[in-house]
């Protein structure tokens, strides 16, 4: 099961950026201006583009604290 689910947060927020590095993507983060519940960590919004950032068609997945939403 692990192989899937992160344990928290900041495993999670590092196995997407590597994805993203991974498959060549652009990255953007932007600050989430309240501290996380459990740990104190800054939480972050990270927005990845994967190929053509001018495309006229485009998927949106969006993922959050309760996962894919």
């Amino acid at each position: 099961m692990n192989a899937f689910y992160s344990t928290h947060y900041e495993q999670a927020r590092e196995r997407f950026r590597a994805a993203v590095e991974q498959a060549n993507g652009q990255l953007t983060s932007y600050a989430v201006e309240v501290d996380a519940p459990d740990s104190g960590a800054a939480l972050t919004m990270d927005v990845a583009i994967l190929g053509d950032a001018h495309s006229r068609n485009a998927v949106v997945v969006s993922s959050g604290v309760h996962g894919v939403e």
